[in-house]
């Protein structure tokens, strides 16, 4: 599903398959060697996201409480830049959800990012210290329908394009800035922002790749696997696709990055911390979950929808106690009911 290596592709940075059958790593086979890890340590733990087959190899499908932490590099400085990833998902996983982000500042802003912008479609920003600009987002109907799609976005130092299947998203947003790496942490993630909100990915997710320059249009002619190529005739521009926002320009707000002063961005959610990320199958287990929220309900399902396998009332300490009796082997979701905002935690039921 992801294509060719691109291995020649002029100005790689870095590019992840997730082709490998198991461990904790992602490995990159750019340049630079810029191996990712899995989930939040180096032990396998609730943010793993979890390995998936596809056509030509592997994929990581991501829950939304999972990332791939990627190294702290300066290789990932760019002041030009295409971002591109494979993606699928059955429905939008919500807004500020990041594929890939690079730096954090507060609650709002990296120094860029692929993410669902506030509309819930795709979209690449820049931010330049004071202001950040988001390119045109792409329509959840054109990105978020179950099917894999090629998402692309560049900045050449003067505009962000964003692409989809190869096709450009609306106009190209003026953005005459150079982006900012001293005022936001050195973090970068994929499927998740390493801020002080929790902006997890929801879905699939194939191949991810940096490229330093902004690449043109003929660079995303291969469309993702199953999407037929994108309509051209003869030498015709192919037709822009409809955007579900035009290219925007916000403020930073306040200096430490708590708020942006023209739109609100997301409120921090709630996480769930597990006092424990593995257990034994078929054995009486109690596991503790914080997540600092008084009076609600924590669940155990072996799915999001699931029946419930456990339930438990936070305390006023935000601590719900967890009897497993005889837990399945395989994965529970810890998630709490009723509040999406919280990031479910991931629970491994298996031997050893």
């Amino acid at each position: 599903m992801a294509g060719p290596a691109h291995a020649d592709t002029p100005g790689l940075v870095a590019q992840w398959r997730f082709d490998e059958p198991d461990g904790q790593s992602a490995l990159d086979d750019g340049p630079f060697g810029l191996t990712g890890q899995l989930g939040a340590s180096a032990e396998p733990d609730a943010a793993d996201p979890v390995r998936i087959a596809d056509a030509s190899g592997g994929a990581l499908h991501f829950d939304g409480g999972e990332l791939v932490r990627l190294p702290e590099s300066s290789r990932l400085e760019l002041q030009a830049m295409t971002i591109q990833a494979v993606v699928r998902a059955p429905e939008s996983p919500g807004a500020w959800r990041y594929v890939l982000s690079r730096g954090a500042r507060g609650c709002f802003a990296g120094s860029y990012g692929l993410y669902t912008a506030a509309a819930g479609g795709i979209a690449l920003y820049v931010f330049d210290g004071r202001r950040y600009v988001v390119s045109a987002v792409a329509r959840i109907q054109d990105v978020w329908d179950g099917r894999w799609h090629q998402i692309a976005g560049t900045f050449d130092g003067s505009a962000l394009r964003l692409y989809v299947d190869g096709r450009p998203v609306g106009a190209p947003m003026a953005a005459p800035l150079r982006v900012d790496y001293s005022t936001t942490s050195q973090s970068a993630a994929i499927g998740s922002y390493l801020g002080r909100c929790s902006l997890s990915y929801r879905g699939d997710l194939d191949l991810v790749r940096v490229t330093a320059g902004a690449l043109g249009p003929d660079a995303f002619a291969t469309p993702a696997p199953g999407e037929p190529p994108a309509a051209q005739t003869g030498d015709a521009p192919v037709a822009p696709l409809p955007a579900a926002a035009q290219g925007t320009t916000l403020d930073a707000g306040d200096p430490d990055g708590t708020a942006p002063a023209t739109a609100p961005g997301p409120r921090p959610a709630c996480v769930i911390r597990l006092s424990r990320t593995r257990v034994s199958p078929h054995r009486r287990t109690v596991v503790r979950a914080r997540l600092g929220v008084r009076r609600v309900t924590v669940v155990a399902r072996r799915t999001r929808r699931g029946k419930a396998i456990a339930k438990a009332r936070t305390s006023a300490a935000g601590v719900a106690r967890l009897v497993l009796r005889r837990p399945p082997s395989g994965s529970l979701t810890i998630s709490v009911a009723g509040q999406p905002s919280c990031t479910p935690a991931r629970l491994q039921v298996r031997s050893g």
